[in-house]
């Protein structure tokens, strides 16, 4: 679709590309995030469409997998500019989306203040507040307590669920982090407090260098395709646990499966967000609210189970 943008500051008037992907409407209202990024095309709203169908799957929840995007580059844009982008792309997918049809949520360069627009654009036009058009909200908009923090805790628990498959202690072991962004510095902290030492860590996420350091935990949270065939030999680590979508190449992994490294994989480890993102929704469809303690339970209970499956999965029981 093509967004008209209204005129900027000097009078301009410059049109964008957004896309709206829904994979499958099988197991329910699809659901997944809407980003703002130079690279958003229809292959990866597609691509990222059906990776999140995995992950609902996996976590058992009633989901279908969606992805959405405007192609631009926010950081040229003013906060106002900004808002009016995301009205239009609201107003444009409003016919395709609904609460019982396409959920939105944040993603790249997009977050509370986004979701806010899209869902008062959809109001709207529907005449009502429909606060469980979206999720990741503002929690004074019907949004859920430990939403910021839940991808970044999904990974955390899902460490904790495989170290005790493996009869580690996380006391004392050491972490690596790419990126701390909203996933990595919410693991970095939370492993701290689990007794780990931090020794490496890497912002601006750009960064690769720090993939090479000598750890016993690696968490790539940062962007797709980090870990590749011409680091993946070089890695000094003994697990790797993807905290971004994708941060791992299919060449790479074959390396490391040889080296006996093993590899969380990201639809299991990173699939936090989405899973409180069910429960924000769920809040609002019965219109309740859910304390930041139960959310905590709810998702720790849901990771240790999903890594169960996967174990159970793998036939061996191991990675």
């Amino acid at each position: 679709m093509a967004l008209g943008a209204p005129p900027n500051r000097d009078g301009a008037v410059q049109e964008f590309t957004g896309y709206r992907v829904q994979h499958t409407l099988v197991m329910g209202p699809t659901k997944g995030g809407i980003r703002l990024a130079p690279g958003v095309s229809l292959g990866e709203c597609a691509a990222l469409a059906m990776w999140m169908t995995y992950k609902c799957a996996l976590l058992g929840l009633p989901f279908g997998g969606a992805k959405g995007g405007v192609r631009c580059d926010p950081n040229r844009l003013s906060a106002g500019e900004i808002e009016r982008l995301m009205r239009r792309y609201a107003a444009e997918i409003a016919p395709i989306i609904g609460p019982d049809r396409d959920i939105g949520a944040p993603d790249m360069a997009t977050g509370e203040r986004e979701m806010s627009r899209i869902m008062d654009t959809y109001s709207q036009s529907a005449g009502q507040a429909v606060p469980e058009i979206v999720t990741g909200k503002p929690v004074v908009l019907g949004g859920t307590e430990g939403r910021l923090t839940a991808t970044g805790m999904g990974v955390v628990y899902t460490i904790e669920s495989v170290l005790e498959h493996l009869d580690w202690e996380l006391a004392g072991k050491k972490v690596v982090v790419q990126g701390l962004g909203n996933v990595g510095s919410v693991v970095a902290q939370a492993l701290v407090k689990r007794g780990a030492r931090i020794v490496g860590v890497a912002d601006p996420i750009s960064k690769t260098d720090v993939l090479e350091a000598s750890c016993d935990i690696l968490v790539p949270a940062a962007l797709e395709c980090q870990v590749t065939d011409e680091n993946a030999g070089k890695l000094d680590t003994k697990l790797v646990v993807e905290g971004a979508n994708g941060p791992t190449t299919p060449e790479a992994d074959t390396i490391l499966a040889e080296r006996g490294i093993p590899v969380v994989p990201d639809i299991l480890a990173n699939s936090g967000g989405v899973t409180v993102s069910y429960y924000e929704w769920a809040q609002g469809v019965q219109r309740e609210s859910w304390s930041a303690g139960d959310v905590a339970a709810r998702l720790e209970t849901a990771m240790q189970d999903a890594t169960k499956r996967v174990l159970a999965a793998d036939g061996k029981g191991d990675w």
